[in-house]
């Protein structure tokens, strides 16, 4: 049990390798981001199934299995998150200078549309 438990950690591993940022440039497209992550999710369960492959019968590789999906699914999710904070980097100063400008010329122009305080 512990053998193929270390397997599993080393496709963990192995797939936080190939889903970092040294792999996947963020910001990503939410929907490109889905399908490099399942491709790869993919990839590290089929090999899991290669490696294992005769014992597939055994209720020990059905847990491993499980257990295999929910780690890497908990990798899709910092995945994700990751993503999040490369879009929030990208567009604070744009949008933080957009309030400043709008906040800065309000007074200059009186329209039926005020600007709120923020």
């Amino acid at each position: 049990m512990v053998a193929v438990l270390l397997q599993a950690s080393e496709l963990v591993r192995k797939f936080r390798g190939n889903t970092g940022p040294s792999r996947i440039a963020l910001p990503l497209n939410e929907t490109d981001l889905n399908k490099k992550l399942e491709v790869e999710l993919d990839l590290m369960l089929s090999e899991y199934s290669q490696i294992n492959g005769p014992f597939s019968s055994t209720d020990e590789y059905k847990d491993v299995i499980k257990t295999l999906k929910s780690r890497l699914l908990l990798v899709c999710e910092e995945r994700h998150k990751d993503n999040v904070e490369a879009y929030t980097k990208e567009v604070r100063v744009p949008l933080e200078t957009a309030r400043k400008i709008i906040l800065l010329s309000a007074d200059r122009y009186d329209t039926a549309f005020s600007v709120r305080q923020y």
